[in-house]
């Protein structure tokens, strides 16, 4: 009788211990998966160093968990996507290839062309050493982990130009479930109450008059007045330099370039109604690249209001024939 007992009470023990670690266990991959989110929004702030940093620890500390190879992957793309910003062409393909190796079925859905291009490049040649190593695209494990129960996970929304979408939350994540259905009911009240029936695809709108700082690699920081005019999606903009082009948005996305020149683009996206940030690329004469980062504030009453001179860039960039 009293071993009976002694046995129930191990048996309590082992299981509160087991309650304990599992619990321990699942918030310490919350937390690291919450590290994704924190890289990808220094990421968006430019800050590259702070970016890399905390995502080094993350593939460190998650590399050799099967259940995490997909966000394992998710950090090595988003690593990838820093040095391109930066210019660091060797680390982006080391990366890129890390990408595919870690999660042959990684996918993405990449806006800016020569990056994609790179991105497939990579898995083409990941998809080709694993083909003559007699190995599938995916491996069953893999398809096990893209293939979860749609009901554990949130719908993943559309991935922002230069930014690496957020890691899908998963059940583990939803716990306890009272609090979150909680917060997430308070959240939209009070985001009723904040915008006060304002539609939401009329928070993002671009026309108008903006001041954009430019800061490009070799030629310094440049500051610009903008004036954008046509629809909420699409229409034209002209500096105080007298330089025009054209601009499209979708949603919190922007993408706008000069028509002069071969290539001179700008992608970013709306941190506010009246702030927008992102990163640049300019082909120059010499058939060389170079990559920039930009802000813009809304702002100013006319042409005359910030000048500069783009002497020093637009001499050298490569013009339309």
């Amino acid at each position: 009788m009293l071993a009976g007992k002694m046995l129930r009470n191990l048996a309590i023990v082992a299981l509160i211990f087991f309650v304990g670690v599992s619990v321990t266990a699942n918030y310490s991959f919350a937390s690291e998966e919450d590290n994704l989110l924190k890289a990808r929004r220094l990421y968006q702030e430019g800050d590259y160093e702070g970016a890399v940093k905390i995502l080094n620890e993350f593939v460190e500390n998650l590399r050799a968990i099967v259940a995490q190879k997909k966000n394992v992957a998710e950090a090595f793309y988003l690593m990838a996507r820093v040095y391109y910003t930066v210019g660091d062409d060797r680390k982006v393909d080391e990366n890129l290839i890390k990408v595919f190796e870690t999660f042959p079925a990684f996918t993405y859905d990449e806006a800016d062309y020569d990056f994609k291009n790179r991105v497939d490049t990579a898995k083409k040649l990941v998809m080709s050493e694993r083909a003559a190593q007699g190995l599938e695209g995916t491996t069953d494990q893999d398809e096990a982990i893209q293939q979860e129960p749609a009901v554990e996970e949130e719908t993943v929304q559309p991935r922002e130009q230069n930014v690496i979408t957020s890691p899908p939350k998963t059940k583990k994540k939803k716990f306890p479930v009272l609090l979150v259905v909680g917060g997430i009911a308070v959240l939209v009240v009070l985001a009723a109450v904040l915008l006060g029936g304002k539609k939401a695809k009329d928070e993002f709108d671009i026309r108008g008059n903006w001041i954009i700082n430019e800061e490009w690699p070799r030629y310094g920081s440049f500051t610009t007045f903008t004036t954008f005019s046509g629809s909420l999606t699409s229409g034209t903009l002209r500096n105080n330099d007298g330089m025009t082009g054209t601009y499209v948005v979708a949603g919190k996305d922007v993408f706008f370039k000069y028509n002069d020149y071969e290539k001179w683009e700008y992608n970013g996206l709306f941190s506010s109604i009246d702030n927008m940030r992102g990163t640049g690329v300019v082909l120059l004469d010499g058939g060389d690249e170079i990559r920039g980062a930009w802000t813009a504030r809304r702002g100013g009453e006319g042409a005359n209001t910030v000048s500069r001179s783009s002497q020093p860039l637009s001499s050298v960039v490569k013009n339309k024939k």
